[in-house]
């Protein structure tokens, strides 16, 4: 309809009705909901508006009520972060020299999920519009007669993913429903953004700081099978208690003892601390991604049990932060030959 086509051409100029949305968004005033209806604009005018002031358009979101309309979402700008324009995103990949976009999106279990897309494919509607994928095949989304799915890329957690040897640029992502063009109800990185919403509305606070501790086991090989003859799973670590009788370490052709007993973990020195290297490799990674590390340490259980500490943030900050943690301490203990596990 021509409400669509004006959105969407560019050289349509913004025309309100009110001054109030102008004011607002001058004086950088967003602690208030507000609701201004707009006769003619662009995409590309409102967001040289927004991000001329400040502010970063963080979602859009259509519908067709009254014939069709759009629902935009605005944020001050937060250190560090990129804002909502395409233009920069390619910039990004191209001083960089990355020919990879990778899109990162959480399963309902919780468990990050990903696929990549070419620098070619970086064009003007990647953000705005999503890109599209088959939700059948994700845990806990959709039935396969209802696959098709949008991820809707975050341009403000737009970062160089060192876990690759192409040179990658990562987004994390929201996930969005492309017949109705709202936010899927089993994201839960929506469901995070929708819990800080709602404790605003409510008035009791502005917003809520979480904490959680990241504990993990490195280890140094696990098997496991189910067969109709037998089952089991078995771990292994040279930092083992259980190893301290063997001939040789698996790092190693004798062994050298420096096994911690069953609840002495908390915290020797190396060399009894196996595992420094590979923590301080793992928070360094973090800091690339912007997340403010306190402390890490051996943990109190033998066989490699180990914590990264991670200072406070608002919910959803903090769940893209934990999965960044998980992420990063898995691949990088991979590429030391160990096998991370995160409790």
């Amino acid at each position: 309809n021509k409400a669509d086509a004006d959105c969407h051409d560019e050289n349509v100029k913004l025309i309100t009705k009110l001054m109030s949305l102008k004011s607002m968004i001058e004086k950088n005033d967003i602690g208030n909901i507000c609701h201004e209806h707009i006769e003619f604009y662009s995409l590309k005018s409102l967001k040289f508006l927004f991000e001329k002031n400040g502010l970063e358009i963080f979602k859009i979101e259509e519908n067709d009520i009254n014939g069709g309309s759009y629902r935009i979402y605005c944020r001050k700008f937060k250190k560090g972060s990129i804002k909502l324009r395409n233009e920069n995103i390619l910039k990004l990949m191209k001083d960089n020299n990355c020919d990879i976009l990778d899109l990162k999106f959480t399963d309902l279990p919780g468990t990050w999920q990903h696929f990549s897309v070419p620098i070619g494919q970086v064009d003007d509607s990647l953000i705005a519009k999503g890109v599209g994928f088959d939700g059948s095949s994700i845990r806990g989304f959709q039935e396969i007669d209802e696959s098709d799915m949008l991820v809707i890329p975050d341009p403000s957690t737009a970062t160089i993913d060192k876990t690759f040897e192409v040179p990658t640029i990562t987004m994390l992502c929201n996930i969005m429903d492309p017949t109705t063009r709202t936010m899927y109800s089993r994201d839960p990185r929506y469901i995070a953004q929708k819990a800080e919403a709602y404790l605003k509305s409510t008035g009791i606070a502005e917003m809520s700081y979480w904490g959680p501790e990241l504990e993990f086991f490195v280890f140094d090989s696990v098997s496991f099978d189910q067969t109709a003859n037998l089952g089991y799973y078995q771990i292994d670590s040279d930092e083992g208690i259980w190893n301290s009788g063997r001939n040789t370490d698996n790092h190693s052709e004798f062994n050298l003892g420096y096994k911690p007993r069953h609840k002495e973990g908390y915290f020797p020195s190396p060399p009894v601390d196996t595992l420094q290297d590979l923590r301080s490799e793992a928070v360094l990674r973090m800091a690339d991604y912007g997340i403010t590390i306190e402390a890490h340490h051996h943990e109190v259980a033998t066989g490699g049990q180990c914590e990264i500490d991670m200072r406070y943030d608002t919910l959803t900050k903090m769940a893209d932060n934990v999965a960044m943690n998980k992420y990063l301490v898995k691949n990088v203990a991979r590429e030391n030959g160990n096998v991370a596990t995160i409790m």
